[in-house]
């Protein structure tokens, strides 16, 4: 169980500033690969933090600038099965501020191959947002920018995004909020982007807003 007090009475229950910069600037066959990243089954509660999250995260560049062969391949990255408890007067559930450039500026025959985003089969009780996917509109970064700029012959390949069975409870905002966009954009010569389904379902949500 995590219980969010930070200094001056504000505290998130995991802040993950950010994790990136991972398989990129690579060429001539060079390849990395790593696993999953979970934040999974962890009970969080931040009611005594006077400004709190559950759960936020920034997670960004992974498989840029690849050529001549270089391959780079990483598993699941998954937010399941936590239980979320922020203050009744802000937080939110869990925060993907910002989620982008996954496998882009892609070149000769290049490969960049990711498994699931999955946000599932969490239970939050929030005052902001339950789950928050990107905030472009409100000056945040994207859920986005997959496959981009790609071209000679190079690959990318997403699996599923994921935002199931979640029960939500949100006193003063929208249960689930995403802000996505530029999946497989600006391609050329030949290069290829394949991703899976994007999907919202089976949630239970309660809230003031939506």
């Amino acid at each position: 169980a995590v219980q969010g007090v930070g200094e001056g009475g504000s505290g998130n229950g995991f802040y993950i500033d950010f994790i990136g910069d991972f398989g990129e600037n690579m060429a001539n066959a060079a390849s990395f690969t790593m696993g999953d990243i979970h934040v999974d089954e962890n009970h969080i509660n931040t009611t005594l933090s006077a400004f709190s999250n559950g759960i936020y995260a920034e997670y960004s560049d992974f498989g840029e600038n690849l050529s001549n062969s270089a391959v780079v391949h990483m598993g699941d990255v998954t937010f399941n099965s936590n239980v979320v408890r922020t203050n009744d007067t802000n937080g939110y559930g869990i925060y993907l501020y910002d989620f982008d450039w996954f496998g882009y500026d892609m070149y000769n025959n290049s490969i960049f191959t990711m498994g699931n985003l999955q946000i599932n089969n969490n239970t939050i009780n929030s005052f902001d947002k339950g789950i928050q996917l990107g905030m472009w509109g409100e000056g945040g970064g994207w859920l986005g920018w997959f496959g981009v700029y790609m071209s000679g012959h190079a690959q990318a390949t997403i699996g599923n995004i994921e935002a199931n069975d979640n029960n939500i409870n949100s006193i003063n905002n929208d249960g689930i909020y995403e802000d996505y966009a530029y999946f497989g954009s600006y391609l050329e010569n030949s290069a290829k982007f394949t991703m899976g389904d994007i999907s919202f379902n089976r949630n239970t949500v309660k809230c003031s807003n939506g």
